[in-house]
């Protein structure tokens, strides 16, 4: 979703909202452009496998117009890249299906400026409408799509680095235990 952000500078945003997170961030590129200070902090980032990598970051106070123009603050960590750039996409089918202006729900292009975690869970898009897995979605910041339909062909590359897959035997009942995470009960 694409929105402005900013009170010295205002300046556009490409904002992920991600239910998945559970902090929100943006990139220090973007907080410099939005002459954001900052103070200085460390994080930890919890990587696939379990790895750990502490990180020096700074905590923004990120302004954020809504689509009346009310501005919301969001607490957000720097961090050096959110996503690769993300291509830009036609919208103009998925909107006829959900008899809306293409306009109103634009793919960005370039790169996530700022990721919206679930601690910010009340501005989240919600659903609005669904077609098959595909959904029109809407909050304070205006509108999007997600999900799948036979309508979008992705021109994104995804980029997979240092991930391995390894083939092992396991026994059926360890994979349950494994993906349980921790929820035990008995039949």
């Amino acid at each position: 979703m694409k929105v402005t952000a900013g009170m010295k500078s205002t300046t556009s945003l490409n904002i992920l909202w991600d239910s998945g997170a559970q902090v929100t961030m943006i990139t220090f590129k973007k907080a410099k452009e939005l002459e954001l200070t900052g103070v200085k902090t460390k994080i930890t980032i919890v990587k696939i496998g379990g790895e750990k990598e502490i990180v020096d970051s700074r905590l923004y106070d990120v302004p954020v117009h809504d689509s009346e123009g009310a501005i919301e603050v969001f607490k957000a960590y720097g961090i050096n890249q959110i996503s690769t750039a993300i291509e830009a996409s036609n919208t103009e089918s998925l909107a006829s299906l959900f008899q809306i202006e293409a306009a109103q729900v634009q793919r960005p292009h370039g790169e996530i400026d700022m990721l919206v975690g679930f601690e910010y869970a009340g501005f989240h898009p919600q659903r609005e409408k669904s077609i098959d897995h595909l959904l029109l979605m809407s909050n304070k910041f205006g509108r999007c799509i997600g999900g799948s339909h036979n309508k979008i062909i992705e021109k994104t590359q995804l980029l997979l680095q240092e991930a391995q897959v390894t083939h092992a035997a396991v026994k059926l009942e360890d994979f349950y235990n494994a993906e349980s995470l921790g929820v035990s009960c008995q039949p």
